[in-house]
């Protein structure tokens, strides 16, 4: 090579240079055109926002597949985060303004890298309805800085991400509608696979994370056929999609495709539309504003046939789920923030409904006495089968049909005001409470709070190099074994320990087959 290509091939970063040339610059060409982030006060990271990764989903493209974004000329300013997805209430502490045009995610890197990075994306929760990857909570430069390249993405909510149709069906390709938002997540980890060598990432090292509806988003993601090769490793933080297909004790059955579609043909009916050409020319705030069956605003993934060929239990009985490393847990009190019972009367007439003959067994594992025990037994129960149960399904199943290895965590860490939902007699952390521990964006923290983030972000990024989060310092965390179940306890001392409470999820084990 003479030495006028070799001085080419140095500038623009080419012929087999390290990741390092490729991150000391805020200017990063993605394959639609150049991009300018910001660097950090501290010049630690360049942080690179409301970046493009699908051409907005409006007009025409309202219910369809994400589509690759439009190539710009010059270099385009990548220094404020995008309009958050269509939603009838902004996420707490969010301040970007609802939009359709809302596919854009965000990125920190640190800005002095010697090898390419493990790249985390980040799946935010809210129900399929609320959220955004740029909620201040989310901020992603204390992980950045131990060493990751960081990624959040925003995805469709609502009527606007899951709605099925019969019309949309036929139009697809696919036989199938619904689940746009998930093909955006999918569109989003596409782009970083295209893209993200450009900024210091390894696109080999993509773990892929979430809560709620973002864990849901995950195991999703897992169980579909589209997320092969797509990511390497995988943390669900409070929820799974191993609900029984015959009750909604468990929580969110999937829809069939029918299903799906029927609800859809009533929102058209509910705005008067003969048609979908016709539903895609009403304004983006009429249709957030029509009704929908069962006011869940049309949300949540469906065996659409083509994203989700088949539930998630049946995928994982066969041995065909993305079979990945697995890291997994749930909160002590995440039912703090759902409807539960709160009266010994309503708890007594929950039980009778429910269990049946089960009843006495639930009874004698979930005890109350008066009102204050009843409230505290039935956020137990809700905590139980809608996350301890599904989370320790997940992973017996992964045990059993799976090659990889799974990690259990359990997060006990009652945070101080300022950190999320206020909850009177908060036994433990509520649903969402570990969030400001992973990212490190908690506020009014003791060092007791500040010790249990660092540990946790220390096992996180350990999990996203390695596939293991064990490391040098760290307490050990065994894999999980169904034989000799242990999981890690996030409390005031974190540390191994044997998992509690297996009769509790001996009975909900029971109860999913009935």
């Amino acid at each position: 090579m003479d030495a006028r290509l070799a001085a080419i091939c140095f500038a623009v970063s080419l012929c087999g240079l390290s990741a390092a040339n490729a991150a000391t610059s805020a200017k990063v060409q993605t394959d639609a055109g150049w991009v300018q982030g910001a660097a950090s006060a501290d010049n630690s990271l360049y942080m690179f926002k409301g970046v493009p990764f699908a051409k907005p989903p409006v007009g025409d493209l309202r219910w369809r597949a994400p589509q690759k974004p439009q190539s710009w000329s010059g270099v385009r300013k990548a220094d404020a985060f995008s309009p958050s997805c269509m939603q009838p209430t902004p996420p707490r502490g969010e301040t970007t303004a609802p939009s359709e045009d809302c596919l854009y995610l965000n990125i920190w890197e640190p800005t002095r890298t010697a090898a390419r990075l493990p790249v985390m994306v980040w799946i935010y929760g809210g129900g399929f309805r609320n959220g955004a990857g740029s909620m201040p909570v989310f901020d992603g430069s204390a992980l950045a800085r131990k060493g990751v390249i960081l990624v959040t993405i925003n995805y469709r909510l609502g009527k606007f991400g899951f709605m099925a149709h019969p019309e949309l069906s036929a139009e697809s390709g696919h036989g199938a509608s619904g689940n746009y938002g998930l093909m955006d997540q999918l569109a989003a980890l596409q782009w970083v696979q295209r893209n993200i060598t450009a900024f210091g990432g390894d696109p080999k090292a993509v773990t892929i994370f979430g809560q709620s509806a973002g864990s849901h988003s995950i195991n999703y993601l897992i169980a579909s056929p589209l997320g092969k090769g797509l990511f390497s490793r995988a943390i669900a933080e409070s929820g799974s999609a191993f609900t029984p297909d015959h009750t909604n004790v468990f929580g969110h059955p999937l829809l069939t495709l029918k299903q799906a579609e029927r609800n859809g043909l009533k929102v058209q009916a509910a705005l008067h539309a003969n048609s979908i050409a016709d539903l895609r020319k009403v304004s983006a705030k009429d249709l957030q504003a029509a009704p929908t069956a069962g006011g869940d605003d049309s949300a949540w993934g469906m065996l659409d046939g083509w994203v989700l060929p088949d539930t998630v239990n049946a995928v994982f009985a066969r041995g065909e789920q993305n079979d990945v490393p697995l890291l997994i847990g749930f909160n002590s009190n995440e039912a703090a923030t759902f409807v539960h019972d709160k009266t010994q009367a309503t708890l007594s007439q929950t039980t009778a409904r429910n269990f049946g003959a089960r009843a006495a067994d639930y009874a004698r594992l979930y005890p109350s006495s008066d009102d204050a025990s009843a409230e505290r037994a039935s956020e137990q129960s809700e905590r139980d089968n809608h996350f301890g149960w599904q989370s320790w399904t997940w992973l017996k199943r992964q045990a059993q049909t799976g090659k990889s290895r799974a990690w259990y965590y359990f997060f006990d860490v009652q945070a101080p005001p300022g950190n999320g939902a206020a909850i009177a007699n908060d036994w433990g952390a509520h649903h969402e409470g570990e969030i400001p521990y992973v990212f490190g964006t908690g506020v009014n923290w003791s060092e007791r709070d500040r010790r249990v983030s660092g540990r946790m972000q220390d096992y996180w990024v350990n999990f996203a190099r390695t596939g293991d989060p064990n490391g040098v310092g760290l307490p050990p965390w065994a894999p999980f074994d169904a034989a000799r179940p242990v999981h890690m306890v996030f409390d005031d001392a974190p540390s191994g320990r044997p998992l509690a409470s297996q009769d509790r999820l001996a009975f909900w084990e029971a109860q999913s087959k009935q």
